[in-house]
């Protein structure tokens, strides 16, 4: 169902007091708003892209044996894809220091 514009503030003027009062999350009524005014249709996230240690250690510029000691150390965290198979989130790399 979409709420026209004319509606969500009469939504939003509505709750308001339970905002106020701390009974009603006012980020999560605001999210809730967005939802209603687009129809229920949300974009997902495209999903965050996972490296491989071998990828990982191009980007960083080292060894892929450096990546290892890095999560042994806890300065990069990994991400565990099976048994064995472990890889290495975009966010971790970006914000690693060098």
């Amino acid at each position: 169902m979409i709420l026209t514009p004319e509606e969500i503030k009469v939504v939003k003027d509505f709750l308001a007091p339970a905002v106020k009062n701390g009974l009603l999350d006012g980020r999560r009524l605001n999210e809730l708003l967005k939802l209603a005014a687009s129809g229920g249709e949300s974009r997902p996230k495209a999903p965050e892209k996972l490296y491989t240690v071998k990828e990982a250690a191009e980007l960083l510029g080292c060894h892929p044996k450096s990546i290892y000691r890095y999560f042994r150390e806890g300065r990069l965290h990994k991400v565990q894809s099976g048994k064995r198979a472990v890889r290495i989130s975009q966010h971790e790399i970006e914000h690693f220091p060098k």
